[in-house]
């Protein structure tokens, strides 16, 4: 079973890889807005995606302020992607 906290931090850490703009996106730690989310097309949605993937494989973190994000995702959320999942952890995504 998912605790609320792990839920939380999953969907923040969706909401959380904004980008202010696209000259400094592999920096940046701002939050998706509205208006950022509905400025963003599918294909730099998928960059994004793509670009989060590659930093993770090569173990590269940012080291962004979590609590300020926390904050400025209180009241709204706009992610710019959403991933499912099977809670059965013996189903890859891919098979979605």
């Amino acid at each position: 079973m998912v605790s609320r906290r792990l839920a939380v931090q999953s969907l923040s850490t969706l909401s959380v890889a904004a980008f202010a703009s696209r000259a400094n996106a592999e920096q940046s730690c701002e939050v998706f807005t509205s208006a950022t989310q509905g400025a963003t097309t599918p294909d730099a949605a998928l960059q994004l995606l793509k670009a989060g993937n590659d930093r993770f494989v090569a173990g590269t973190t940012r080291n962004c302020d979590m609590l300020k994000q926390l904050k400025d995702t209180a009241k709204q959320q706009s992610p710019f992607a959403v991933v499912v999942g099977c809670i059965d952890s013996r189903v890859p995504p891919s098979w979605f």
